[in-house]
């Protein structure tokens, strides 16, 4: 089960976007959705998407076009692309999908694919913020051991 993570769902095929939307919903996401690509870039802006799935084929724009504008606004958020074609994969994967959903979508693939995307995004985010702690960490060292140093020449 979910807990509680907003998936931004991009796609022009208002039936497709329903049963994304309900299913989703039932797995314990939010959801924001976007029928093109400038409500899509409207809702990343707005919202705080930990994912988002963008159809490749809009009117409006191509799901490359979208995920390199989402990253402008959220650099580690992962893009999943869908697509029925697939020609489009090579195109997807160069502009830095993570994943390749095909169209019809098979609902265990996309959900795999949404677990290990978000997975991996919590991971790396894990990483950053023991880095982080352990640089200010050895920061403090430093300085206290040149306290102490200095402390012990008076």
């Amino acid at each position: 089960m979910a807990s509680a993570h907003c998936i931004l769902i991009v796609d022009d095929d208002s039936q497709s976007l329903e049963v994304l939307v309900r299913v989703l919903r039932r797995d314990g996401y939010h959801t924001v959705i976007a029928s093109d690509g400038y409500t899509a870039l409207e809702a990343a802006r707005t919202y705080p998407i930990d994912i988002a799935i963008v159809d490749f084929n809009l009117p409006d724009a191509t799901g490359a076009q979208v995920l390199r504008q989402i990253r402008q606004f959220h650099p580690s958020v992962p893009v999943l692309i869908m697509s029925a074609d697939e020609q489009n994969l090579l195109p997807a994967l160069e502009a830095g999908a993570n994943s390749f959903i095909p169209k019809p979508i098979n609902l265990s693939v996309l959900r795999n694919a949404i677990a290990r995307a978000l997975t991996r995004r919590s991971n790396a985010l894990c990483s950053t913020h023991s880095e982080v702690r352990f640089q200010r960490s050895s920061m403090w060292i430093r300085w206290s051991r040149r306290i102490i140093w200095w402390k012990s020449l008076e």
